[in-house]
């Protein structure tokens, strides 16, 4: 394989002698650098690469596992916060607490009506 990889090489460059009329020191010098400098940003993408998938695998761990623990613990919150405050704000903490579900469901619901709709448009400008 490698004796196949050095012959297409050397075809490859006398193909560029006879079509471009340079020399091959000239040919020889341009792929020696071209070498180089793909070698030398390689150790730079690995890194890179590296580093993005850590950070994104990261962010798909811990994402189900915060919202599994909030889930778990809601009731755990919702008494801390109650408790929180004087016993006197005990119907405006509740209040409150409830208020924010509330706009939180219907936050949730109106992304998930969004998604439809665009899913539904996106179906149709698909199939035009």
């Amino acid at each position: 394989m490698a004796r196949k990889l050095t012959e297409s090489l050397e075809e490859l460059q006398n193909w560029i002698i006879q079509k471009f009329h340079v020399t091959p020191a000239n040919v020889e010098d341009f792929v020696n650098s071209t070498a180089n400098q793909i070698l030398s940003n390689t150790s730079i993408f690995v890194s890179t690469t590296f580093v993005t998938i850590g950070r994104v695998l990261l962010v798909v761990l811990l994402i189900p596992v915060y919202a599994f623990l909030l889930l778990l613990y809601r009731q755990l919150i919702m008494r801390f916060l109650i408790e929180f405050f004087d016993k006197r704000q005990n119907g405006l903490v509740q209040g409150i607490i409830f208020k924010t579900r509330g706009v939180v469901k219907g936050y949730i619901v109106g992304i998930f009506i969004e998604t439809i709709v665009v899913a539904i448009l996106t179906w149709i400008g698909f199939f035009i």
